[in-house]
C-alpha cells in the first residue's frame, strides 16, 4: 500500500469517528428536548402568570431563562434575579470513539444568577452577581422553586408599589 493510501486511509478513519460523534451529540440533543417537553409546558404557563412588568423569559426546545425584575420608568428591566433551567447533563474530558461529549444527568438543572443593582436589596456595596447551581430530581421541584421565589419577588415589588403610591397621596 502507498504513502497515499494509507493517509487516505487514515483520513477516513477519522471522518467515521466524527460522524459518530456527531450522531451521538445529536441523539444527546434530541434526548434532552424529549426529558425538557413536560417542563416547558409548565414555564409557558408560570411566564403568563405574573404581568410582564415583573417577569420575562425565553422558553426554547430543551431550555429556558426566566427573570423576575422590575420594570423602570425609562421602559427598560431591571433584573435581580435569572434562571437558566435545562435537562441535567454532565461532560466527558476524554471518552471512547463511540461515545459524545455529552451525557445525561438525572434531573434538571437551575442556574441561578442574582444580581445586586440599585435597589440595594442585598450587599450594594457589591456590584458582583453571586451565582448558584441548583439540581432538582424532577420537574415539580423545579417549578415549586421558582414559583416560590417568583411569589416572594413580585409580592415585595407590589408592597414597594404600594408604599410608594401611599407616600405621594
Amino acid at each position: 500500500m502507498s504513502l497515499r493510501e494509507e493517509i487516505e486511509k487514515l483520513i477516513l478513519l477519522e471522518q467515521e469517528k466524527l460522524a459518530t460523534h456527531e450522531r451521538k451529540e445529536n441523539e444527546f440533543h434530541a434526548r434532552q428536548r424529549e426529558r425538557f417537553a413536560p417542563l416547558r409546558k409548565v414555564l409557558d404557563e408560570l411566564l403568563g402568570s405574573v404581568e410582564s412588568a415583573y417577569l420575562r423569559g425565553q422558553v426554547s426546545d430543551q431550555s429556558a431563562t426566566i427573570e423576575v425584575g422590575k420594570s423602570t420608568h425609562s421602559r427598560s428591566f431591571e433584573t435581580d434575579i435569572r434562571w437558566e433551567i435545562e435537562p441535567n447533563f454532565g461532560t466527558r474530558s476524554s471518552g471512547k470513539e463511540d461515545e459524545g461529549l455529552f451525557h445525561e444527568e438525572g434531573g434538571f438543572r437551575v442556574q441561578e444568577t442574582q444580581y445586586y443593582n440599585s435597589l440595594g436589596l442585598f450587599h450594594p456595596e457589591s456590584a458582583e452577581p453571586s451565582e448558584r447551581t441548583h439540581v432538582f430530581a424532577t420537574e415539580l421541584q423545579v417549578c415549586e422553586y421558582l414559583a416560590k421565589r417568583v411569589a416572594e419577588k413580585v409580592a415585595f415589588y407590589r408592597h414597594s408599589a404600594g408604599l410608594a403610591n401611599r407616600a405621594k397621596a
